[in-house]
């Protein structure tokens, strides 16, 4: 049986994207494309409008995606930020499988007490290298990576703390709180990028910087490295653990 035909319900992406952000629809290929084959993706923009709570239940899985300019805590963002917040808590308490990315990570940062803020410092952008924790390196998800481990980020905003309640998983030498498991829930965010390839880290950056006025682009053709892409198997993990779990054909996620 092919996992097209095992899949009983779409996974969710909320975006966090204007709508005339012009890597919106590629947020959402990319995405597709490494949560794996055989996976139905439902987009819905938070910024256009709210998503119903209850609506949850028709979803086997939640993916908080990334967001072109806008900020956790900017307070212009709060009318449409605090009801995704109770989205994300709304995931939690029904134990339903969610991955945050980057503005992922730093909502659910939020909402489980810990500081997010813009910090120069911890600033990270390209592809740089990562590390496993002891934990990290026992998560299904995680686990097949080496340890350094590239993968491609771009963030001014940070979580600065380790918030109550998660495991950590993976650290950098600018920021500790890289990658977390939510301790309980069938939750993990990452502050770097499982969802985009070197290649298409690089094409969204270049499309932002297009976008700037010339004196203040920054353009620079290597700052992501192509073929370095193990992170996306994250993703792709993450996808296959989904589809297993609706058909109860496995109690974590898978290790390959």
């Amino acid at each position: 049986m092919s996992v097209q035909s095992e899949l009983k319900a779409p996974i969710l992406l909320l975006q966090s994207r204007h709508p005339d952000d012009i890597m919106l629809n590629h947020e959402i290929e990319c995405i597709r494309e490494h949560l794996g084959p055989g996976i139905t993706l439902h987009p819905h923009n938070a910024i256009n409008s709210p998503f119903a709570p209850n609506e949850l239940s028709r979803f086997a899985g939640v993916v908080f995606g990334g967001s072109g300019d806008c900020s956790v805590i900017d307070p212009h963002n709060q009318p449409w930020v605090t009801p995704l917040l109770r989205v994300l808590e709304r995931t939690l308490e029904e134990n339903l499988p969610g991955f945050g990315l980057c503005f992922g990570h730093q909502l659910l940062g939020k909402a489980l007490g810990a500081s997010v803020a813009t910090d120069p410092q911890r600033a990270e952008s390209g592809t740089i290298e990562f590390n496993l924790t002891p934990a990290g390196r026992q998560d299904p998800l995680f686990k097949p990576l080496p340890s350094p481990f590239p993968a491609h980020t771009g963030h001014s905003d940070s979580v600065m703390d380790l918030p109550r309640g998660v495991t950590l998983l993976a650290t950098s030498q600018q920021l500790t709180t890289q990658a977390f498991r939510v301790d309980g829930a069938p939750f993990f965010s990452t502050q770097f990028h499982p969802d985009l390839t070197g290649l298409q880290a690089q094409k969204r950056y270049l499309a932002y910087q297009e976008q700037l006025p010339r004196g203040n682009r920054k353009p620079n053709e290597d700052l992501f490295t192509p073929l370095a892409d193990q992170a996306t198997g994250i993703l792709r993990r993450f996808g296959q653990w989904v589809v297993r779990e609706q058909n109860h054909l496995s109690p974590s996620p898978p290790v390959a």
